[in-house]
């Protein structure tokens, strides 16, 4: 009879099938480099744990989505224990790879995602080391969520449940509710530090700033540009096309948004781009776009229109607004009883308009 690990490292992750994977990337990178990503980075996570198993008494579980067994197991070997993730929300799949591991005799797990490039084999151990002192471990997610959670066996009871029960997952205060319901429970906890997830479009360079600083095998930086519009490129120290040209060595911009919706804006997009490169327009114009068509057709670009935001994403933004500092974009405030007078000059770049406001008091 095999010798039943104390310590048990369950990390989730997704098979990496075309199009239903990494599904808020695909606007960026298309849902064939949507799921690729998915696959490098799991084979990157699962790269920095490797050394784990050989120095300690520590077992690595993979819980998966999507695909099968096999399937997981030709794409990252059979050394590794596979368990379905099953159904429910990602708290219910927690709790229950946690009961399933203290059921099989773990003293203490850990899980993880695999979106989180920074992590390490050594950021496993610290949190280990943790539960041999307290009850639970987290690891900060800068986004208000985390990357790591950790239980010990004793810890563990029905109850604690309700750590995973009424949280919004992906929104920015998961954390909090975590610690205010672990704190109810009774359960002294230590928080790691804090890192960086890849979840969105914006977050695509901690990935690429991972394998540039060789966290993994180096691949081509790419970036991205987002175009100013309107008045606002008036205040622009130098043309934005000549620092993209000279950030990128002549290269330019892998993938160029647009979500203004402003006709000038959404033209000059393609000038940034370079070869093989996306624009993607998330602003929406009402009228008619024109496109040199020799010169779109010589880079093989590829244009995308998203209006891929979820729910929770708009309400995210929402919860967020009053945290923005929307007095530094505002430039120009008058009266209502001031607003004709003052209107025409807000239509001229010299006068260094970005935004201006109306008051009615």
């Amino acid at each position: 009879m095999p010798l039943i690990s104390k310590e048990r490292l369950i990390i989730f992750t997704r098979y990496p099938e075309t199009g239903t994977t990494k599904t808020r990337l695909i606007p960026l990178l298309g849902a064939e480099g949507a799921a690729k990503i998915q696959r490098k980075m799991t084979e990157h996570t699962l790269s920095r744990m490797m050394g784990l198993t050989a120095s300690n008494d520590l077992t690595i579980e993979i819980r998966y989505d999507g695909g099968n067994e096999e399937l997981m197991k030709q794409w990252l070997g059979s050394e590794f224990e596979y368990v379905l993730q099953g159904d429910g929300d990602i708290g219910y799949r927690m709790q229950r790879a946690f009961e399933d591991a203290f059921k099989s005799g773990a003293a203490a797990v850990v899980i993880i995602g695999t979106d989180i490039p920074d992590l390490t084999a050594v950021d496993i151990t610290k949190a280990f080391a943790v539960l041999k002192q307290k009850k639970m471990v987290l690891g900060p997610a800068k986004d208000g969520g985390y990357y790591l959670i950790g239980l010990q066996k004793n810890a563990f009871s029905p109850a604690v449940g309700d750590l995973f029960a009424g949280i919004k997952w992906g929104e920015h205060d998961v954390l909090k509710k975590t610690l205010n319901i672990s704190k109810q429970l009774g359960l002294n906890y230590s928080l790691l530090k804090e890192m960086d997830d890849v979840d969105r479009p914006e977050d695509i360079f901690i990935w690429e700033r991972s394998q540039v600083l060789g966290h993994g095998d180096v691949t081509p930086m790419s970036i991205s540009v987002i175009i100013p519009a309107i008045n606002e490129a008036h205040n622009i120290a130098e043309p934005s096309q000549q620092q993209i040209f000279d950030i990128t060595n002549g290269n330019m911009a892998t993938a160029v948004f647009d979500a203004s919706g402003h006709k000038g804006a959404l033209e000059s997009g393609p000038a940034y781009m370079a070869h093989g490169g996306r624009f993607i327009l998330v602003g929406l114009s009402k009228g008619e776009l024109t496109y040199h068509h020799p010169s779109l057709h010589a880079k093989e670009m590829t244009l995308m229109c998203s209006r891929n935001a979820t729910k929770e994403d708009f309400e995210h933004v929402i919860s967020v607004l009053d945290q923005f500092p929307t007095d530094s974009f505002v430039t120009h405030s008058v009266p209502f009883t001031k607003m004709i007078e003052n209107f025409d000059s807000w239509l001229k770049p010299e006068t260094g308009v970005m935004k201006a406001t109306v008051s009615f008091n």
